[in-house]
């Protein structure tokens, strides 16, 4: 055991760049500043514990690697972020602002991901918003281009398949899933379709009401006539 004091510098062995400097140990470094400091890269053969934290850097971005394509980055400079690394690709980040991304640098939202989501149960929201891709959303439906079908053939189709045109049967469903924006405007669509059903079905009973009406005004002249002649008879039996 080597025991030394004083604040002046010593060099525990001509040759080696092994300092004791005011208690504190250093090892390429003239001027230790703590118990062990050590001016350069330091390798452990096992293990390196302490018994509070382990700081690899306060500015610059600190570095966990695998040593090979998996990285975690540290920050505790003025982003204060913490990201994991596969190559150069960083696929997981968490901000200083507590937003969470995944496949993406910069999280606009609490959690962002770039790319597809499975989740193995519930997922419950209070909103959701889905975006449409342009010429998607059946507005379509009202051009005076579109072909809508009859009554009839709508139920031709429900009888031959079971289930409404352009819209999946329910084992389509069961095998492969719905995408809830695409079904959504699929709905839509069925309802905008019912609208023209509706506004058509309206138009043919004002007409219809309109032949009630006349046929009532005919009616009435008819049997008014009829009472006139009525009365034409009796008065020549008189």
């Amino acid at each position: 055991m080597i025991a030394f004091q004083g604040q002046s510098q010593t060099q525990l062995h001509a040759g080696v760049p092994l300092y004791a400097y005011n208690g504190n140990l250093g090892v390429g470094t003239v001027s230790p500043q703590y118990k062990l400091d050590v001016g350069g890269i330091a390798r452990f053969a096992s293990e390196l514990k302490a018994q509070t934290s382990i700081y690899l850097g306060n500015t610059n971005p600190s570095r966990l690697s695998s040593g090979g394509n998996h990285e975690f980055d540290i920050n505790y400079g003025t982003e204060g972020s913490f990201n994991y690394y596969s190559g150069t690709a960083n696929q997981f980040r968490i901000d200083s602002n507590g937003y969470v991304g995944i496949g993406i640098t910069s999280p606009s939202e609490k959690l962002e991901v770039n790319g597809n989501t499975l989740v193995q149960g519930t997922l419950e929201a209070s909103k959701v918003k889905v975006t449409a891709t342009p010429g998607s959303v059946p507005d379509y439906v009202f051009s005076a281009n579109y072909e809508l079908k009859n009554l009839n053939e709508v139920e031709d189709f429900i009888k031959a398949n079971s289930h409404l045109p352009n819209i999946p049967s329910a084992n389509e469903i069961e095998t492969n899933g719905q995408d809830v924006g695409e079904l959504q405007l699929k709905l839509l669509e069925k309802i905008e379709e019912l609208t023209l059903y509706t506004i058509e079905q309206e138009k043919e009973h004002e007409k219809k009401e309109g032949r009630i009406e006349r046929l009532e005004n005919e009616n009435l002249k008819l049997k008014t006539r009829l009472d006139e002649i009525e009365n034409f008879i009796k008065n020549l039996k008189r």
